[in-house]
């Protein structure tokens, strides 16, 4: 996308950015627990990597930063949207056009989802599991600017479960895309890693993505709020017990 030029990629490039420091810290406390204590020794680079890989979760913006610059803009174009057809309600008989179009529009969205049209049919079953994702994260934009308007600024859990969500879609059609385009250079039998490195990822990212839109409907939002506020308030979360004495 930066070489084509002339493209808005920012959102792409938090995505990414988040998930590669994730996988990087993550890799790296997974590399030190595999060396036992000598993962805490000067003389193996484990101890580096570690606090190497944790600055990045925090540098040129934090990661939780990011998630919400990833929901909040991806949340826009459809408020505005629903904005407008709002207005169109106060008038219905001047507005029939808009409400017409509206209620069509979502009629077609509810029945029908994009396909993937480039995906080689080796990897149909996971193109379609996209498809569905974005059918469905579309879906959930639309039912939670209904539900809270503009106060959706303020629901961060789920401006988090937006952004997982997007960013699992979007490296996952960027799997795709490497796989169907090694498959095109070498052959499907020779790319046989590729296919199944794209298999492998795809699913789980889809599940995580499955997971974090039902959330939106089935959490436990307020009790984990209230939990927070009151520990803010007394600094601690339970009552005293015998080991704090």
């Amino acid at each position: 996308m930066v070489d084509r030029g002339g493209i808005d990629f920012s959102l792409e490039t938090a995505a990414c950015k988040i998930f590669a420091s994730e996988l990087s810290f993550r890799s790296a406390c997974e590399a030190q627990q595999i060396a036992g204590g000598l993962g805490y020794s000067k003389e193996y680079p484990y101890e580096q990597a570690v606090r190497d890989a944790r600055i990045m979760l925090i540098f040129e913006g934090t990661n939780e930063v990011l998630r919400a610059l990833i929901a909040l803009s991806g949340l826009q174009q459809p408020g505005e949207n629903l904005k407008a057809v709002g207005k169109a309600f106060k008038d219905p008989l001047r507005s029939l056009g808009a409400i017409s179009a509206y209620i069509g529009g979502r009629v077609k969205r509810q029945v029908t989802k994009a396909t993937l049209t480039k995906v080689h049919p080796a990897l149909a079953d996971e193109a379609e599991m996209v498809a569905t994702a974005v059918h469905d994260l579309s879906g959930a934009v639309e039912k939670l600017l209904i539900e809270h308007g503009k106060d959706v600024i303020e629901r961060q859990f789920h401006q988090e479960r937006l952004a997982n969500s997007a960013i699992d879609i979007y490296l996952s059609t960027a799997a795709l895309s490497r796989a169907t385009a090694a498959i095109g250079k070498v052959g499907e039998e020779k790319a046989h890693a590729d296919i199944d490195n794209a298999r492998i990822f795809v699913s789980m990212a889809m599940r995580r993505t499955r997971r974090a839109l039902r959330a939106i409907t089935h959490n436990q939002d307020a009790r984990l709020k209230k939990l927070a506020e009151a520990a803010l308030e007394s600094g601690m979360l339970t009552v005293e017990t015998p080991t704090d004495v």
